[in-house]
């Protein structure tokens, strides 16, 4: 919990390298293997974009854990940003 009681929340978008999400198979694949850390609160993977919507409690889980997971299971990311 931070200060104001609220518990730090946030949402990244993950950019995959290698163009790796081939398919429906793997967007799913990454939903579950995600939403089983602690702390996540939606995954929505996306093969067309190469991306990995996301919404943690950082306090629980690190941005850094999800992308080790992520790249355990095949999808390794370049990046990651915050949207406004």
């Amino acid at each position: 919990m931070t200060d104001s009681g609220m518990t730090p929340v946030v949402t990244a978008v993950l950019h995959v390298r290698n163009r790796s999400i081939h398919c429906v198979s793997c967007e799913r694949r990454i939903a579950r293997v995600l939403g089983r850390l602690d702390g996540m609160l939606r995954v929505q993977a996306s093969s067309a974009n190469q991306t990995v919507t996301l919404v943690v409690d950082i306090s629980v889980t690190s941005l850094e854990q999800v992308r080790v997971q992520l790249a355990r299971a095949g999808y390794p990311s370049a990046e990651y940003e915050s949207p406004a």
